[in-house]
């Protein structure tokens, strides 16, 4: 085995790491709205919404290596949902789980109709 061999592998194994981390990890997420988590998916445009009423959201940092370590303050989110579309899916390796928790939590807390009907902006009269 001589350099290009090296070469060839290693671009090749750089390549999947690239595609894997920065490409088809950002193709399926989740978003947290005032009394909604909506499951995203992009290819095929479709969107999975769940009432937040009732709903359990869990910080596991069990890993000591992957969490603590490598991941500088990540975890894992388990998130149970209840009612007529009862879920649970985990959203693996959260970077700053902790802050990302507390904001989370006071979203689902709100229901939809908590927010202002109008908003305000610069230059309108009150």
């Amino acid at each position: 085995m001589n350099l290009s061999f090296y070469l060839f592998f290693g671009t090749a194994m750089f390549l999947v790491w690239f595609l894997a981390v920065f490409v088809f990890v950002r193709l399926d997420y989740y978003s947290f709205r005032p009394g909604q988590i909506v499951h995203v998916t992009v290819f095929g445009g479709g969107e999975e919404t769940f009432d937040s009423r009732g709903a359990s959201i869990n910080k596991m940092r069990d890993d000591m290596f992957r969490h603590w370590i490598l991941g500088i303050g990540s975890g894992d989110l388990h998130v149970s949902t209840t009612g007529a579309r009862k879920a649970e899916f985990v959203v693996h390796n959260v970077l700053f789980v902790g802050t990302k928790l507390s904001r989370i939590q006071a979203l689902i807390a709100m229901r939809p109709d908590d927010t202002p009907d109008k908003v305000f902006t610069a230059g309108e009269p009150a």
